[in-house]
């Protein structure tokens, strides 16, 4: 099962059948959470220079070790990889119906979904106005495995546009029961690459991570889940009243 019918039949179990609200309300939800989590909210990424070739000299395909390549220029962003997953990458054809040019805006989503496509995850190793990036695959080496980038709940917009960046976040759902959820939200972790969703002890709480598309659409979603949850308990005619002066 993929994780988009995972994440619909979760929803279905959590009783949220019904279309989901307006997104912005939902970020305006997301970024009202986030000073409590005291992260930076900055930009994961310096913004492209410019367009992104995805054709070769002469017309011929190029593979993903130069589709990086070319990116890297754009961003000054330096993506690193061992000698295997070099090989892999430059092995891997960037294989497209139609061939020209990308928008810088669009380019960091175009190269994630075909590097997520094709087996890679990406990991932020170093921060700042020269970002070092790692490039791993499902069957990097034992003890290599991908550090992920804590984001704040404000940057939902932007995790989604990276697919293969491997984040997590913190996400409080003050109308959930996330201990007795536990067993259902793990039954959301995605199948192309490491994933978690876990509870916070007590709290109401829980830790997303993945890649930035699957994180920013399970957050969504649980925050949907939760916003309802909250708004059916004040329509309850059994909730006791609230507490006098």
């Amino acid at each position: 099962m993929n994780t988009a019918s995972r994440i619909g039949l979760f929803a279905i179990f959590l009783g949220a059948c019904a279309a989901p609200q307006n997104y912005n309300h939902e970020r305006a939800h997301a970024r009202a959470l986030a000073p409590l989590l005291n992260l930076a909210s900055g930009p994961l990424f310096p913004a492209p220079s410019g367009p992104l070739s995805l054709q070769g000299d002469g017309g011929r395909p190029l593979n993903m070790f130069e589709v990086l390549e070319r990116l890297s220029s754009l961003t000054n962003v330096t993506y690193s990889s061992d000698a295997r997953i070099t090989e892999q990458l430059k092995a891997t054809p960037v294989a497209l119906t139609q061939s020209g040019k990308v928008s810088g805006e669009d380019a960091y989503a175009w190269v994630e979904s075909l590097l997520s496509q094709s087996g890679f995850t990406l990991a932020m190793l170093q921060q700042g106005k020269r970002p070092l990036v790692g490039v791993y695959s499902t069957g990097s080496r034992p003890g290599s495995a991908p550090p992920f980038l804590v984001v704040d709940v404000a940057q939902i917009d932007e995790c989604r546009a990276h697919p293969a960046l491997l984040v997590s976040m913190v996400v409080s759902l003050p109308h959930t029961d996330v201990r007795a959820l536990g067993n259902s939200l793990r039954t959301l972790t995605q199948d192309n690459g490491p994933s978690m969703v876990t509870p916070v002890g007590t709290t109401k709480s829980v830790v997303i991570g993945g890649t930035g598309r699957y994180v920013a659409d399970t957050v969504t979603m649980l925050l949907t889940v939760d916003q309802r949850a909250g708004e059916g308990k004040a329509l309850d005619p059994n909730s006791p009243p609230p507490a006098g002066p």
